[in-house]
């Protein structure tokens, strides 16, 4: 079991064909979670920090989009 960046990234670089699939269940028992997403952690009073990441994630999406795909990045959202 490998995080989906990676995975997906060595997975593209092998010299045979690999599968990836999303671990299920996706949350095991009550509470512990096997899927998480990419984040980015600032400080919780850092608030105009936060609005300037997500306009320039929001502005620059479809190149974000472009890097996961090339690196192979398994998404469970569409791109």
């Amino acid at each position: 079991m490998v995080w989906g960046p990676q995975a997906g990234y060595f997975a593209a670089h092998q010299p045979v064909p690999l599968t990836i699939a999303p671990v299920t269940p996706g949350v095991d028992g009550p509470t512990l979670p096997m899927m998480f997403d990419i984040s980015m952690g600032l400080r919780k009073e850092d608030t105009a920090l936060r609005g300037q990441l997500g306009d320039a994630m929001e502005r620059n999406r479809s190149a974000i989009d472009r890097i996961l795909a090339d690196y192979g990045v398994p998404r469970t959202d569409p791109p």
